[in-house]
């Protein structure tokens, strides 16, 4: 390569610093060539290695097998190169667990129409997917155990002077399911809230409060909404006598006070 240099410096007369220049500006106009390239939109088969992952009943969180998902995709330089950098690169998608078809066991699978509502998880935000050579991806999830608990408020809403919260505070959904090893299971009879307090309540209201983790276990949901209906109440005041009943035959009772308020 230096003799190549050295007979083209010398055909073009070129001295030290010249070829310094020559070389610099051979090098700008490739990378400004390069750049424009990868900057125009190019459509080819891209693939890319998936694990997914799910909250299916009774089931692992992620898949114990990966599957190559291949597609026709138009997009700018840049992206497909990344992609075909990373084409053998594991990726995690999560999956929506009833878009899951159950074959049968721990076999579960996802057609081509499923996996168009998951294009940019797969490939990116700028490519543009013409159609999926793969028409179904199989995956399994092994069998876990579980168990479903309730959800208890870790902390205190108190309603304001003559507010009561009818009915209490109200969970949506009001239990979860765990899952994990079953010794660490039976340990577990009720999942809280993180901590929360409300105090002087005098209108509905509403919100979400994310879970407590417990170690070594999943939970179906990371959090839950709450909602509370505050209601208003007077307070009536009256005065009544103090009566006996059933009382024993030949006794005398004396009733102090003889009223109450």
């Amino acid at each position: 390569m230096k003799e190549i240099l050295r007979k083209i410096a010398k055909y073009l007369k070129l001295d030290r610093r010249d070829m310094t220049v020559f070389l610099l500006s051979l090098l700008l106009a490739f990378s400004i060539w390069f750049l424009h390239n990868l900057s125009l939109k190019y459509t080819d088969f891209v693939s890319v290695q998936v694990t997914a992952k799910s909250g299916i009943d009774g089931r692992a969180e992620l898949s114990s097998n990966s599957a190559e998902v291949v597609a026709r995709a138009r997009c700018v330089g840049f992206n497909l190169l990344g992609m075909k950098i990373h084409s053998r690169k594991n990726h995690t998608v999560e999956f929506m667990s009833d878009e899951f078809h159950h074959a049968e066991g721990e076999t579960y699978y996802l057609t081509s129409k499923e996996l168009q509502g998951y294009s940019h998880q797969l490939y990116g935000d700028g490519s543009v997917i013409e159609y999926f050579v793969t028409d179904t991806v199989w995956f399994k999830f092994a069998a876990v155990s579980h168990k479903r608990v309730p959800v208890v408020l870790n902390g205190s809403f108190e309603p304001a002077d003559r507010f009561i919260l009818a009915g209490g505070v109200k969970f949506s959904p009001d239990s979860v399911t765990l899952y994990g090893e079953q010794n660490k299971l039976d340990k577990v009879e009720e999942i809280l809230t993180v901590k929360a307090n409300k105090l002087g309540i005098d209108k509905d209201g509403n919100g979400v409060l994310k879970l407590t983790k417990v170690k070594g276990l999943r939970l179906s949901d990371d959090a839950v909404r709450y909602s509370y209906v505050a209601s208003r109440y007077v307070d009536l005041e009256c005065t009544g006598n103090v009566q006996i009943i059933n009382k024993p035959f030949g006794k005398n009772i004396v009733i102090v006070p003889a009223t109450v308020d």
